[in-house]
């Protein structure tokens, strides 16, 4: 009877070793399933949150097109304001030699005529 006892405990310290070791396994793989969900879903919401990122950065990217395309008509506009204004400048600058020129002549006619009217009384 020990000889059966003995084969009995063996066979329920076998059973007991592969419950022990089933329930291992089976907590193991849930224990990696988890470990994978959890990576799955954090590598999903760096992916959410990189998308986020990108249509801001697509949106600033819009909004200075936008405003370079803005400044370039306004630098543009500044151009063609500067030439012009140039170009009046030009032209009152030549007026005002044109003036001088026509001033000295003047100048020089009446300084004759007074000379002349005091030669000749």
């Amino acid at each position: 009877m020990e000889k059966k006892d003995g084969a009995r405990t063996g066979v329920k310290e076998r059973i007991f070793q592969s419950t022990v070791l089933s329930i291992l396994l089976f907590s193991g793989s849930h224990f990696v399933g988890l470990c994978v969900a959890l990576g799955e879903e954090d590598n999903s919401e760096k992916a959410l949150n990189f998308e986020d990122l990108l249509v801001q950065a697509k949106e600033r990217t819009a909004e200075l097109d936008s405003e370079t395309k803005r400044i370039k008509s306004e630098l543009a506009e500044f151009a063609a304001r500067n030439r012009e204004l140039s170009a009046q400048l030009e032209s009152a600058r030549q007026k005002m030699a044109q003036l001088g020129k026509e001033a000295e002549t003047v100048t020089a006619l009446l300084e004759r005529k007074a000379m002349d009217d005091a030669t000749h009384p």
